[in-house]
């Protein structure tokens, strides 16, 4: 026994020297190993394990156990779906034939759970040993794999995920076959792909089931018993999972795989040739080695991205076969050239002209390559919107107003100043405010087409259980006479309507029972509009972005649940324009049909490919009817400034532009062209949500 344990030991040390020590970075690779049957399904006990209790199951749990030891150093994560006696559950299948909750079914939930996440970069490995029902001369090693397009069979249904890798099974037990066959010495039954077992058709993973031998014959079940041949099997089982990894693969941007090689050198020629992005990635390294990424967009007026490409030559005759289009380079941003945006910025370089730009940060870059000689005019207005010239002065004025307060309630009254400076001018009919609590959108969503109603009243909002000093200031500031609270006393207490009033302030409560209700009362309010956009209840980002056209454009706001429209709501749509906003996430198709079947003069869905994108698609809409020389800017995280800033647009008659993170690019294309027809005066920001540099970005699109 002394003997034996130590030469096992010796060749582990040995086997993992000659093997992995060449590669000793490697990173997260996972290997999942399922040891066949287990606790009351033996498997086959072959020739003699009835009476010696060597069965099936013992043989695969231990070759699985010595797979796993030789990997210990390699860098692959090794995990057993079972390293004891046991079974999953105590039956196969059910008596109607289904699999679910039954042994297999339980057995593969716990093997894909390893792979979750990473399952490109995981493997499975069903080891088993063979039984012949009639023969016991039968001998050989066999390996299968799944093959889900040739030999699918209706009857034994994949996991969907597994078609994914068919490709790769059929790599896996190209890998492990010829290695186990000529280390082992066995028969060759060959590589199978014509049979559908559970494991494999339902591993989220590339997978294989292996047969290391016939416990039916008397020659291969002694062998199979002896540590030569589990420690031999588990070798050449671990050499083959460490030899599959050692490959380079080229994906492309939508991370298909275009090509799987042993060489690196063939991987990096054949993306080098592609002409579209790809990336080279080291299966062993777990790491990208090669990158490739385009460097110019297309961008359509009104359809967003319409492609990207590696040369400019090759993106200009693109864009040049579409109208309403412009060439964008992508590392900085910069509009190269448009067929519908105006080239309104001229450089001039020692007084002569050199060039004209459609975008102004790509003029004051190309004239900062002629400092101290350039200057960039707005030709619109003749203004210097950029130099470098000693002495020279820029021009262009362009006030960036920053309506901004410590907290949404103070950005809210910054915006009312901005509205009314002087207060409510004493010719005013209607010296209205409209309260709405500053915590939750569901009530005031539809609030903003109500402010025209009461001739620009502005939004301020509270905190719901109670009014802070400064907002009782400049309700008395405006001298209003009147305020409309929007939403319920969850929403905004009655200890605040009770405040309202003692400031003699006539106090009216708009609510329903749910947020459709409260809408519903704020339409019957509104009255008679030209139109409705039709919009989620359940989120805010569309109807934020709407209000300030509704309210400019005796439209209103018509809250909708995901599936369904009230009947109350159909009822107001007939005769009326109807435009859905959002896609099919936000409200489903049967919204389309009920808004249809409403009788609207017309009806169409506005939605993008976020909420960004689909209030690009409304300004564009809605267009030819603004008509302001200043923009509005806010956030679209986060629903409390854009919604004060809606009664403001009634009064700069100003798109609402809302950013994320980032700066959307058909918002971009849309100010940018907004700008080139109305020479602004103005960028009021509203709120402290936008990045500076998202600022910036707005404030020189329009220059």
């Amino acid at each position: 026994m002394m003997k034996s344990s130590k030469s096992w030991a010796l060749g582990i040390f040995l086997f993992l020297m000659l093997l992995l020590a060449p590669n000793t970075s490697f990173a997260e690779k996972v290997l999942v190993i399922d040891p066949g049957h287990g606790g009351k399904f033996s498997g086959t006990c072959g020739l003699t394990g009835n009476t010696t209790g060597f069965c099936e199951k013992k043989a695969n749990l231990i070759v699985s156990q010595k797979v796993r030891d030789y990997l210990k150093t390699s860098g692959i994560k090794v995990y057993l779906t079972r390293d004891t006696d046991m079974e999953f559950a105590p039956y196969l299948k059910k008596a109607d034939g289904s699999t679910d909750g039954g042994d297999f079914d339980l057995r593969m939930q716990k093997a894909n759970q390893f792979a979750k996440g990473n399952n490109d970069n995981s493997v499975f490995i069903s080891i088993h040993h063979n039984a012949h029902p009639s023969n016991p001369y039968v001998k050989g090693y066999e390996t299968y794999y799944y093959n889900g397009v040739d030999h699918a069979k209706e009857e034994y249904p994949h996991d969907p995920l597994q078609i994914k890798y068919l490709a790769d099974n059929q790599r896996l037990a190209g890998e492990i076959h010829p290695t186990v066959l000529a280390k082992l010495g066995s028969i060759d039954r060959g590589i199978a792909d014509d049979q559908s077992f559970y494991v494999i058709r339902n591993a989220q993973m590339p997978a294989v089931l292996v047969e290391m031998g016939f416990m039916t014959n008397r020659e291969e079940e002694a062998r199979i018993k002896t540590s030569d041949f589990q420690n031999k099997a588990a070798q050449a089982i671990a050499s083959s999972v460490v030899n599959y990894f050692k490959v380079y693969e080229v994906y492309d941007s939508s991370n298909h795989k275009l090509l799987t090689t042993k060489s690196k050198d063939q991987a990096l020629q054949f993306a080098k040739k592609q002409t579209k992005p790809v990336r080279v990635f080291d299966k062993n390294a777990q790491k990208d080695i090669y990158k490739t990424s385009t460097q110019y967009e297309v961008h359509h007026r009104t359809n967003g991205k319409l492609g990207e490409f590696f040369t400019s030559s090759e993106a200009m005759t693109f864009a040049k076969s579409y109208k309403n289009t412009r060439l964008v380079y992508k590392s900085n941003g910069f509009t190269l050239w448009s067929n519908f945006l105006p080239a309104k910025y001229d450089l001039y370089v020692n007084g002569a002209k050199k060039s004209s730009y459609v975008d102004f940060e790509h003029a004051r870059y190309v004239a900062g390559k002629y400092s101290p000689n350039a200057r960039v005019i707005n030709k619109v207005s003749g203004e210097v919107v950029f130099t470098n010239i000693a002495n020279d002065k820029v021009t262009r004025k362009l006030p960036l107003t920053k309506l901004i307060g410590a907290d949404r309630y103070q950005t809210a009254i910054h915006v009312s100043k901005k509205m009314y400076p002087a207060g409510f001018a004493d010719s005013k009919p209607d010296k209205t405010v409209i309260i709405a609590t500053g915590t939750g959108y569901a009530d005031a969503l539809s609030a903003g087409p109500l402010s025209r109603k009461h001739g620009a009243a502005p939004i301020l909002l509270v905190k719901g259980n109670g009014m802070d000093s400064y907002i009782s200031n400049e309700i008395t500031r405006l001298k209003a006479k009147k305020a409309i609270i929007i939403g319920g006393e969850g929403a905004v207490s009655k200890g605040i309507a009770t405040q309202l009033q003692s400031m003699k302030l006539t106090v009216e409560r708009i609510s329903g029972a749910d947020r459709y209700k409260t809408n519903q009362v704020i339409l019957n309010q509104i009255g008679n509009v030209d139109g409705y956009f039709v919009t989620s209840g359940r989120n805010y980002p569309d109807a934020l972005g709407a209000a300030p056209i509704a309210a400019q454009k005796n439209w209103a706001i018509m809250l909708s649940d995901t599936n369904s429209l009230s009947s109350e709501a159909r009822l107001k749509l007939k005769g009326k324009q109807a435009l859905i906003l959002g896609g099919n996430g936000v409200l489903t198709s049967n919204i389309d049909t009920q808004v249809k079947n409403a009788a609207p003069s017309s009806y169409a869905r506005l939605a993008g490919k976020d909420r960004y994108e689909t209030l690009a698609k409304v300004l564009w809409r809605f267009d030819p009817y603004l008509n302001s020389d200043s923009i509005l800017v806010s956030t679209g995280a986060n629903f409390p400034d854009a919604l004060a800033a809606a009664p403001l647009s009634l009064v700069t008659k100003a798109p609402l532009i809302l950013t994320g993170s980032t700066f959307n690019k058909s918002l971009e294309t849309y100010i940018m062209e907004y700008g080139g027809k109305h020479h602004m005066k103005e960028v009021t920001l509203i709120g402290g949500a936008v990045p500076d540099a998202i600022t910036g970005e707005i404030f020189n699109r329009v220059r």
